[in-house]
């Protein structure tokens, strides 16, 4: 696969997002601990990739569950989907929304590439992890659109760049010194965001870096087209239950 920055032939034209079921492995954002001194990682289970996942390190967290761990990952992403819901804390369960209001949380799932994995996956974030994902302004989406995907596009200008023709760089954010960063909760705890791990310079080379190649993106495509009413439906209270996302996922986040 050739990594030169060059989109010369690929025609893009974005829709109006739209969607379908519960076809794509998950994967999770998992807080680090501050008594313990470790960052956030990607978290997945043997229940999403029986097989096993690349670039992931085995772990056994539960005493039910295989899971796996990423410290960092490259990500280009597709398409994505946000719903509003309520959550019982006593039982563990959603009650879906179709229209946000205030008091409710908002649950979001990014449909991308994960760079050395050969299917699409999607990565589910909410709380303070979904505002440090999608949030504007300050998330890492617009960030990176901004200062990535905005300069390949003025480089490039003959067509629309698409989001998944460049990889983005997230793992837990880092002081200068290179020690995880404990973002408090409000609510007597802390959490270990995300964040973007981009080169200081955005240049041509960068871009040329960050490139995901030909192949990728002629995939990409494929997986968009694909994907078009799943980034439109929206979830029930009276459908089957996916199976549950991990039990310390979102444990502390107060949104």
């Amino acid at each position: 696969m050739s990594n030169d920055f060059n989109l010369d032939g690929f025609e893009f034209t974005p829709d109006t997002p739209e969607r379908q079921s519960e076809a794509y492995p998950r994967i999770w954002w998992y807080n680090g601990s501050k008594q313990a001194g470790t960052n956030g990682h990607f978290y997945t289970t043997e229940r999403e990739f029986p097989e096993g996942i690349h670039g992931f390190e085995q772990v056994e967290r539960y005493d039910d569950e295989v899971g796996y761990k990423a410290e960092a990952l490259r990500i280009a992403m597709i398409r994505r989907r946000s719903q509003a819901y309520s959550e019982d804390r006593t039982t563990n369960t959603k009650t879906w929304h179709s229209h946000y209001k205030p008091g409710l949380r908002i649950y979001t799932e990014i449909l991308c590439l994960v760079e050395g994995i050969d299917e699409p996956v999607v990565w589910v974030v909410k709380g303070m992890t979904g505002k440090a994902v999608t949030g504007r302004k300050i998330g890492m989406i617009e960030t990176f659109v901004e200062s990535v995907i905005k300069p390949a596009q003025a480089s490039w200008k003959s067509g629309h760049v698409p989001p998944w023709g460049f990889w983005m760089p997230v793992m837990g954010a880092r002081t200068e010194k290179g020690k995880p960063v404990y973002t408090d909760t409000g609510f007597g705890s802390t959490v270990t965001l995300p964040s973007l791990a981009l080169p200081a310079t955005i240049d041509r080379t960068a871009l040329t870096a960050l490139y995901v190649g030909r192949t990728l993106l002629d995939y990409g495509l494929e997986v968009y087209k694909a994907s078009a009413d799943w980034a439109k439906a929206q979830r029930t209270n009276d459908e089957t239950p996916s199976a549950p996302a991990p039990a310390s996922e979102d444990s502390v986040e107060p949104f």
